[in-house]
């Protein structure tokens, strides 16, 4: 018993199924669909706003849907910009319309597309303009077709209108992903400020065990940030093409001995960039051992992307008084953990 296929990269003159060599773009993007970049095939009106849309230049990913297609997806090309017609609303009520990309191959089981005039240029991938959809409507899914195809955008207009202007373009585009790392590197970068080798990752997580010799932040200099545990710390590369992350730095395990009033925030670099702050309010009976957490989504400056930058935590007091004299410990028993999302925001 074989497999019914033809498995990449087989020389000698093997044949190679096209199925086989659709999986590549299927796993390289994880199995997700949608635009290469964050600008890719953005849909906008024309420089004088007319009858018509332009699709920006770019390269996308379309998961195949056809009759027997798994584990495929088509990549395509959008060279140069590419006008569409919209048809005119000469109705007295608004009227949405849906525009997407479609692959249309003709040669999978099923197919409702027919073999294009030019078989070796096709076209093989197009804008299709749905007109009439619901004024909701956020992917062509929804409407129940099993079209290999991506959403670009949803255009609503008004009653009696012709011209297309921004307003009425809601982009409807998302960015494909590549596959998240499972397992961090296990070498951390060194800690320079040079440009690095871009790292294409887009989630890391890692743990940092506690201290042998208790790290302790005490309920005093009120108002004053400080760099508290020196254990929580990382040395990460950020990506070139990462313009946000979603942070989060946890201490698990921390011991507190009294009431403790203030608040966390993560800090990137030497003061590059910081979350939001996160407060904490604890008041225990006694010894007790609590979590603290700091993170948020953070805008990437352009000057440190492309950079190994470190990543800790920091924290200050909101409170000191007489009821508010506790110490946070962190110490053997503890232990931190930071995860970062590195995201390119579409526009």
């Amino acid at each position: 018993m074989t497999f019914s296929s033809v498995p990449w990269a087989v020389g000698g003159g093997a044949v190679i199924n096209e199925d086989v060599a659709r999986m590549i773009p299927y796993f390289m993007f994880n199995k997700s669909e949608g635009v290469l970049g964050s600008t890719d095939l953005e849909v906008k009106p024309l420089s004088t706003p007319g009858g018509s849309v332009r699709i920006s230049p770019g390269g996308c990913v379309i998961l195949g849907r056809g009759s027997g297609q798994f584990y495929e997806a088509y990549m395509g090309k959008n060279n140069a910009d590419q006008l569409v017609t919209i048809a005119p609303n000469n109705s007295a009520s608004s009227r949405s319309d849906l525009l997407v990309v479609v692959a249309k191959d003709p040669y999978i089981a099923g197919s409702p597309w027919n073999v294009p005039s030019a078989r070796d240029t096709g076209p093989y991938i197009e804008p299709v303009v749905i007109s009439g959809v619901p004024s909701t409507i956020r992917t062509f899914r929804s409407l129940g077709n099993n079209w290999s195809a991506i959403d670009l955008a949803r255009i609503d207009i008004p009653a009696n209108t012709s011209t297309i202007t921004s307003g009425m373009i809601n982009s409807l585009r998302a960015r494909v992903s590549a596959a998240p790392i499972q397992v961090p590197p296990p070498t951390t970068p060194k800690p320079i400020e040079s440009d690095v080798p871009d790292n294409p990752e887009n989630v890391l997580f890692n743990l940092n065990p506690g201290p042998a010799t208790s790290q302790d932040f005490t309920s005093a200099s009120q108002g004053t940030w400080r760099s508290w545990p020196a254990f929580a710390s990382w040395t990460v590369s950020i990506p070139t093409w990462a313009t946000t992350m979603d942070v989060q730095i946890t201490l698990y395990s921390v011991f507190v001995n009294n009431d403790c009033y203030g608040e966390t925030r993560v800090e990137v670099g030497s003061g590059e960039a910081f979350s939001q702050s996160v407060p904490f309010d604890i008041d225990p009976s006694g010894w007790e051992r609590v979590i603290i957490a700091a993170g948020g989504t953070v805008a990437i400056p352009s000057g440190i992307r492309g950079k190994n930058k470190t990543f800790k935590l920091g924290a200050r007091s909101l409170l000191v008084d007489g009821s508010h004299t506790g110490t946070l410990k962190a110490d053997r028993g503890s232990f931190a953990r930071l995860e970062i999302q590195f995201k390119e925001q579409v526009s």
